[in-house]
This record gives C-alpha cells, structure tokens and sequence, in this order.
C-alpha cells in the first residue's frame, strides 16, 4: 500500500503509464483527479493505494481506505475509494494493465482481502460486462475468497452509431419535434444561429461554467461548484491537468455573443465520460440543456477515436435516460478470505444490503 499524500515523481509517472496501458478506462481513477480530490477533500492522508507491480512498472492500481463501518456495517472493511460530494469518482473500475489482465487482478484481490485488521474489503462502482469484471470473477474463484454483489446500478450509455443519428433514434417523434421547434425560437430569441465551441484551456472557460451553474436553482441547495471553495479549486485544478493531457473537453453553445449551455468531458479513449454540465436557466423554456447534448453528439461522431459516452449520470436522470437508449451497469463486489471470521462478515452484509434495498425502495 502508497499513501496517496506521498507518492514520488517516479510513482505518479508509473500510475500514468498503467492508466494509458489498461484494460479498461477510468478517467476518475487516474492521479490527475484522484489526488486534488483527496486533497479538496482533505484526506490525502487517509487515502491509499493498493498496487500490484513488477520490476517494468505497474500491472493493477485502485485508491482504498480503511474504515471501521461501511454501510452500517460495524465491521473494520478496506473499501475501494470514490471520494464523496459534488464531484466524487464517478466510475470505480480499477487501473489493470491489459497484457497482464489475469494474474494482476488475482493479486490485488489477494491483497485488498488480506489487509491486515480488515473483516471484508470492497470495489464499488466496477462496470459489470468490462474485461476487468471478468478477471474480478475469475480471480475470486481462484484465490479461493467469498464474494458477494452488494449493490447494481444501470446508468445511461451510448456506443457509435454508423451515422450520425444519436438524437433521432433515441427521441419519440414528439419529443423531437418539440426539440426542433425549440432550437428555431431559441435562435429567434437570439438572433443567431447556434454554435458549439471548444473552449478548452481558453481563460476563464473553467469559470464561466462555474459562473452559470451557480447562477441556477442548484444554488439554492448548494449543490454548485461554487459553494465550496476547495471543490473549486480541485474542480479547476483538475480541469488544467487533463486540459494539458488532451483529455478534456471545455464545450460551451453560443448564440448572438450569449452562452446557452457549457459542459465538461473528460477523454480515455475509446470513451468519453460526461462530468458536468451547467446551463442558462433564463432560457430553460427552450431546453438548453438537450440543446447542448444534442450538440455534443456530432462533436462526439465526428471524433474517431471515441467509440462511447459514458453518461455518468444517475440512473433516474430522465434526460440522460431518454437521449443514452444503452444502459450500462455498475456493481458493487465485497469479498474477503474464507475464516472463521466470514461466519460473522457474510450474514453482516447480506443484512445491510437488505437494509439498502428495502431503502432504496420506499424512497
């Protein structure tokens, strides 16, 4: 285990290296937002990183902290890492380097559910039809370790269409109608006609959304980026990190010198992840913010390189859900060593995610 807060230049070129050799992407797992979001967070300290290595470098990685209850569990459990708040990491598959997908997902299996003091250990948010997943199930059986799916979520996706149809193959005949009808008053409205830019690494583009987000009904609850200074700060922080990479996406839609919508991605090809997306409340009768995806969507077909979008979204999002048809799906895996301690841990879990459920249902 590397304690997040004190990792060398060497350590972070390592982590980038399997970041661009793994199996599958994860933006939100790489050190360009792992480690300002530690740090907003103030828990650079707590975090760790469980590594799997050899002599030529990094083969599997994935941020962990010890916690002595996990949803409402009084268990002492080693639980993968996602952050928490506005901006938390949005996906939680770990970094496996491809040409060693097997054997290096079995050792840091062995390792999270060996952890010295822990009753169980825990990946949350692992997608559940990736390569990585298999080689968890795989690897599970062969290190001979319990494993139990806690929690499954379905979130809106979208793969490469042969042209570019995103947004008429997935809206009713209605509803796109509407959309259309919307777009021709927009532009009337203001005297324009609508244009998506690339604002990355342009000043003042990371604020600007920042600006527009706070200027919505969001506000009101807090729920913005600028109500906390220190998310700001690794909102920006990051944002420039990824922006020097390549990896970013700035998009703002203009019309007649006025922003309608702006919004943030980030690149890990061959996928797109959506992050964040703030829009002119003033002009919500026209849909801004559909008007924006849909923008983005010929941006996305047009980029060669990128064969998905993963929305990011929550599962009830009834935009996301209704422009993204695919679903993709996200499981929670806890697992541990077979010891008389299971006896306890296995019944604990199964408990709390009855619990989960029964929640989940009545709210």
């Amino acid at each position: 285990m590397l304690c997040s807060g004190e990792l060398t230049p060497a350590d972070l070129d390592r982590w980038r290296e399997l970041a661009a050799a793994a199996a599958e992407p994860n933006p939100f797992y790489e050190p360009d937002y792992v480690l300002p979001l530690a740090r907003a967070l103030g828990e650079q300290e707590e975090i760790l990183l469980a590594v799997v290595q050899d002599e030529g470098g990094w083969l599997a990685c994935v941020p962990v902290r010890h916690v002595a209850r996990w949803h409402r569990i009084p268990l002492r459990a080693l639980a993968s890492w996602r952050g928490r708040g506005l901006l938390p990491a949005l996906l939680g598959t770990p970094l496996v380097a491809r040409e060693h997908l097997a054997p290096a997902t079995a050792a840091l299996l062995r390792g999270l559910a060996g952890s010295p003091g822990s009753w169980f250990a825990t990946l949350d948010g692992v997608v559940a039809d990736g390569p990585v997943y298999g080689a968890l199930r795989a690897g599970l059986a062969s290190e001979g370790l319990w494993g139990h799916v806690f929690a499954r979520e379905d979130r809106a996706f979208v793969s490469r269409h042969g042209q570019d149809d995103y947004v008429q193959t997935a809206m009713q005949k209605k509803h796109l109608r509407n959309l259309r009808g919307q777009s021709r008053r927009l532009v009337e409205e203001l005297g324009d006609e609508l244009e998506l830019l690339d604002r990355t690494g342009q000043d003042g583009a990371v604020a600007q959304l920042v600006e527009l987000e706070a200027a919505s009904h969001l506000a009101e609850r807090g729920e913005v980026i600028a109500a906390d200074p220190a998310i700001e700060g690794f909102f920006t922080e990051m944002c420039d990190r990824f922006a020097a990479r390549d990896r970013l996406q700035l998009l703002a839609l203009n019309a007649g010198g006025r922003t309608v919508a702006v919004k943030c991605n980030l690149l890990a090809d061959p996928g797109v992840f959506y992050l964040k997306i703030a829009y002119d409340e003033t002009l919500q009768k026209f849909s801004p913010g559909i008007q924006m995806e849909a923008a983005a969507f010929s941006l996305f077909h047009g980029r060669a390189q990128s064969m998905w979008i993963d929305s990011c979204a929550s599962p009830e999002n009834k935009m996301a859900n209704r422009l993204f048809p695919e679903r993709r799906t996200l499981e929670t895996v806890v697992f541990a060593q077979r010891s008389p301690r299971l006896l306890l841990a296995a019944p604990a879990v199964r408990l709390a995610q009855r619990l989960r459920d029964r929640a989940m249902r009545a709210r």
